[in-house]
């Protein structure tokens, strides 16, 4: 499974950028896997990234 890691202060305005130009589920599918994964530090949280989209929208 293919990881990556996004800082907490931009995973928002990501995911609106990728929602507003309607290429989320085209960018997540081809970027993503399970659930976008980041590090153990307090200014990162892990979460799936549907719920994140859910989140957002």
């Amino acid at each position: 499974m293919e990881l990556i890691t996004i800082p907490i202060q931009l995973e928002g305005r990501i995911l609106r950028a990728l929602i507003d130009s309607g290429s989320a589920d085209s960018y997540i599918s081809e970027q993503y896997t399970d659930s976008l994964t980041a590090t153990p530090v307090p200014t990162q949280r892990t979460i799936p990234h549907a719920t994140a989209i859910e989140e957002y929208q």
